[in-house]
């Protein structure tokens, strides 16, 4: 499940792992997820998510409006693993999702994190919770680049490329193996 709104979204601005707060559109599409997801899916074995803030509040909505008990009695593991990718020096410095960000000499500065090794840190983490977690089903809850690695890992895809759908506030993917 993808994160919701904040007005850096709004206004089409990437800022890494800042964890802005979610907006006035964003605590609507948590009201509208929780809802949707609460109806569509059922008998959640554990939680995952990213400990940025907004996400915290969204997996706790779907958990509070929820009448299926297993899913309010559980509790979410927020994990660093899940966070949005670190951009160093570049963290909080707002960019247009149309700049060429990802080609700045600084977006890789010592303290920041490439696509290639955000991609196996999620990678690598995804791995560990399909083979502990065999016969469980699990909600993973994060940011948008962080979500399509993750469906990456468990297609045994190669690419890092965040679609449209992902760019999608709320959107989530159920899989069932």
């Amino acid at each position: 499940l993808n994160d919701v709104s904040t007005e850096l979204d709004e206004a089409q601005l990437l800022v890494g792992d800042a964890d802005p707060p979610d907006s006035a559109m964003g605590k609507q599409e948590a009201d509208i997820i929780s809802v949707f997801f609460n109806e569509k899916v059922h008998n959640i074995d554990l939680i995952f998510s990213s400990d940025a803030q907004r996400i915290k509040k969204l997996v706790h909505k779907i958990r509070t409006n929820s009448k299926d008990q297993s899913l309010t009695s559980l509790t979410p593991r927020r994990m660093e693993a899940l966070r949005e990718r670190g951009f160093g020096v570049l963290n909080r410095t707002p960019y247009s999702y149309e700049s060429d960000i990802f080609r700045h000499t600084r977006i890789k500065p010592e303290k920041g994190e490439s696509v290639f090794e955000c991609r196996v840190r999620i990678m690598k983490y995804i791995a560990g919770v399909i083979e502990h977690c065999e016969h469980k089903t699990i909600l993973l809850v994060s940011h948008p680049f962080v979500c399509q690695i993750a469906f990456n890992a468990i297609l045994q895809r190669n690419h890092t490329f965040v679609t449209d759908f992902w760019i999608r506030k709320g959107s989530f993917v159920v899989f069932e193996f």
